[in-house]
């Protein structure tokens, strides 16, 4: 009956599906490319071609390189102000922003096991060091990942700055805490104080 049903459903989508081929020159593959950046990457592109059509004419290579490199300007100026503006909308949500900042910095994490970490050496205890060693590190290796990063530079309006030898707390107040217990997942399991979120809320009331 399964597949009855499954070769049922793939004939209608069969019969109800019509594909159809998108022209390279009309794709827009990445968010930031406006329409008129799309147009100076057209044109960029038949300026290159005319230039490798005539490769003496020195004026042609001229012009395509100084046209190249307005054209490259534009778009790592588009990209900037993309993911700027991306982060800005999600400063209230730590989980999608550090995924922006991941995207930014083109940062992919792998999975391994807890156990596998003890057979990164075959001493124990180095292997245990190791692990030690990367925690310790990896607030200063993302810093840098991001300071450095090519999206991030010339833009004073997204300056990142970190100081390796100093750590702040800054105060807060009821109303931050507030606003940060009220952002929580009402579908979230309990914390290890054992609050529900219903239990939490009438908290938040008394403090505020």
């Amino acid at each position: 009956m399964a597949d009855i049903l499954i070769d049922t459903i793939k004939a209608a989508i069969d019969a109800n599906t019509k594909v159809k081929l998108v022209k390279n020159s009309k794709r827009i593959l990445k968010p930031w490319i406006t329409t008129g950046a799309l147009r100076c990457i057209r044109l960029r592109n038949s300026m290159q071609l005319k230039a490798k059509q005539e490769p003496a004419n020195e004026v042609l290579k001229i012009t395509f390189k100084r046209f190249r490199n307005f054209c490259t300007n534009l778009i790592r100026k588009l990209k900037r102000q993309y993911y700027k503006n991306e982060i800005e909308l999600s400063c209230k949500n730590p989980k999608l922003l550090w995924s922006k900042i991941n995207e930014i910095t083109q940062f992919k994490s792998t999975k391994t096991s807890n156990v596998s970490l003890l057979d990164l050496s075959p001493d124990p205890l180095e292997s245990v060091n190791i692990v030690n060693k990367f925690f310790v590190n990896i607030g200063k290796s993302l810093a840098e990942d991001i300071t450095n990063n090519p999206l991030l530079q010339h833009d004073n309006s997204l300056e990142i700055k970190s100081s390796l030898n100093s750590f702040v707390l800054l105060d807060s107040d009821p109303h931050e805490v507030s606003d940060i217990l009220m952002s929580l997942d009402s579908r979230s399991a309990p914390g290890w104080d054992d609050l529900s979120y219903d239990e939490t809320e009438k908290l938040i009331d008394k403090i505020v």
